[in-house]
């Protein structure tokens, strides 16, 4: 059975819906749409007329509900082609602007989002593919992965930011996630303490691919599990209020972590938290 959307997910897709009206009758113009639709998911392709559609898949676990549905819209909507990314985000492809609200609608009701999928803000939350089920794991770290994108999203502290930001997390011996190369990364450990078992994370921060590759350093190497959505938010509250605005090729959070000295950067999440 289909889930009930919730009452904000359907004014926000109402909302789209009537600016897209707005936009087609030329009473918005270019520059809000494309960030409007961004905020949703949307993305212009190169091909005139058409647009891709982004769509998260936190922590990169779908239920078998969820994939069908995601089949039948690629069907509906797009061209029936799913593109799976590294990042755990399904892309679909040659979508009219008019058909993308009612397409979030059928993901929206198996619990689906595409909100934040593109633009300035925290971006999908991947987690290791084999959470859960890795026999080498400390702990199957995919509910954290979750607990922290429902969390950020919607959340006033990063709705606008000057670049976009992203965050993974692993919990086996090796690292699949590539922790160095996002702007956050969380690798699991344990600690014993007065003969309890205390959870928590190895945390990298300030990493990124890109044309100026950073290996992003370690702030520390145990945080509590209990503090993850503090420090998470410390970070991209610094980021948010110190990271380049002018130039966006300047803007990911490494080249903020280099400007300011690692030390500096450090003491300012530190008094953030």
């Amino acid at each position: 059975p289909a889930r009930i959307i919730p009452d904000y997910v359907e004014d926000e897709l109402a909302y789209y819906e009537q600016q897209i009206k707005k936009y087609r009758a030329g009473e918005l113009g270019e520059t809000k749409m494309q960030k409007l639709r961004l905020h949703f998911g949307t993305y212009a392709q190169r091909q005139e007329g058409v647009q891709m559609q982004r769509i998260k898949i936190p922590g990169g676990y779908l239920t078998a509900d969820q994939l069908t549905r995601l089949a039948d819209v690629a069907d509906r909507y797009a061209s029936g082609f799913i593109h799976f990314t590294t990042r755990e985000d399904a892309q679909l492809y040659y979508l009219q602007l008019e058909e993308a609200p009612a397409l979030l609608r059928a993901l929206a009701e198996v619990g689906v989002t595409t909100r934040e999928a593109c633009g300035n803000t925290v971006r999908n939350i991947t987690a290791c593919y084999r959470a859960g089920v890795s026999h080498t794991e400390v702990f199957n770290v995919y509910p954290y992965a979750q607990a922290l994108f429902r969390y950020f999203v919607r959340n006033k502290f990063n709705q606008n930011m000057g670049r976009k930001f992203k965050i993974a997390f692993e919990g086996c011996a090796d690292d699949h996630s590539a922790l160095a190369f996002h702007d956050l990364g969380f690798h699991a450990v344990a600690r014993e303490e007065n003969g309890q078992t205390r959870l928590g994370f190895r945390v990298y921060v300030g990493g990124g691919m890109g044309s100026g590759p950073h290996v992003a350093h370690v702030y520390t190497d145990f945080l509590p599990v209990e503090e993850l959505f503090n420090f998470s938010t410390a970070v991209i509250r610094v980021f948010d209020r110190y990271g380049e605005r002018k130039q966006r090729m300047k803007a990911r959070m490494k080249f903020l972590v280099q400007t300011m000295g690692w030390e500096k950067f450090r003491a300012a999440v530190d008094a953030e938290r």
